[in-house]
């Protein structure tokens, strides 16, 4: 099967979520193919989880005070500070990639799985939900069921949701880490106890390598590497391309009218699906 890639692409927050958007909604109309998409943030941003209480959850005046952006995700799970990171994200119909949300979680995370191997990272994907205290709002202090760990912590962070019979998965690998500035976005009751759980429970692509001697790559090598990854995972040829001209203006209307509109961001919105 061949799918279309979109790489290279660095954008503002509520853009990268409408097109995300944009692409399920599109390819559930059969207007356009099945998708893998890498991207980066023009600025530190905070995307809050689709369920999430984003007074709770975000310290919008810390935010302000360190420039970092922050919306809410039309995906699931917790808080995640977007900064020094690869963001992928993969839309595909059910009837081409069917299963449950484990199932499919766990074929797209195996994608990931050999993106790492490929950069000579041994990792694996975790098999089980986590099943201690979650002690934080943040996404990255404990690893759920399929996700990416190397030496038990966790590494690459995803979240899926679905409609209209359609898979949207997209998630966060970390390339490095500003553990201060999440002190500064995050409302945290212990901050001590956040920072120790980051240091046991996660790490990130320079410390990996760091530690098993690597040489760290090249933006290009990690996206060359994902690709790679997902084409061996999924059997499937990924064939570079551009968003269409709907896609573009779709996701225009939806930045505008949905990640940048305040009843979005501040509550908790209904209707997306399922989501994980």
């Amino acid at each position: 099967m061949k799918w279309r890639l979109l790489s290279d692409m660095t954008h503002k927050g509520s853009y990268n979520m409408a097109v995300d958007e944009a692409l399920l909604q599109l390819h559930s109309e059969g207007k356009t193919p099945p998708t893998l998409r890498l991207y980066r943030w023009s600025q530190p941003t905070v995307s809050l989880g689709y369920f999430q209480d984003f007074h709770r959850e975000i310290d919008i005046d810390g935010c302000k005070r360190n420039a970092v952006d922050y919306l809410r995700r039309p995906t699931g799970g917790r808080a995640v500070l977007h900064d020094n990171e690869v963001t992928y994200s993969v839309v595909i119909r059910q009837e081409l990639l069917p299963g449950g949300v484990l199932e499919t979680y766990r074929q797209l995370s195996q994608g990931l799985l050999f993106g790492l191997e490929f950069l000579g990272i041994k990792a694996e994907l975790t098999n089980e939900e986590y099943k201690g205290e979650i002690s934080t709002a943040a996404c990255f202090d404990s690893p759920s069921a399929y996700e990416l760990v190397v030496g038990g912590k966790k590494i690459i962070g995803s979240a899926q949701t679905r409609k209209q019979n359609t898979i949207l998965q997209h998630g966060s690998f970390l390339l490095d880490w500003d553990l201060d500035l999440m002190l500064e976005v995050f409302n945290l009751k212990a901050k001590d106890l956040f920072v120790r759980t980051m240091e046991r429970k996660a790490t990130n692509l320079r410390r990996v390598c760091l530690e098993m001697g690597l040489d760290y790559p090249k933006i290009e090598s990690i996206n060359e590497a994902l690709i790679d990854g997902f084409s061996k995972a999924l059997n499937i040829e990924l064939v570079a391309g551009e968003l269409t001209a709907e896609e573009k203006e779709l996701a225009q209307k939806l930045m505008q009218e949905k990640y940048e509109d305040d009843d979005w961001t501040y509550h908790k919105a209904i209707g997306m699906g399922v989501t994980r």
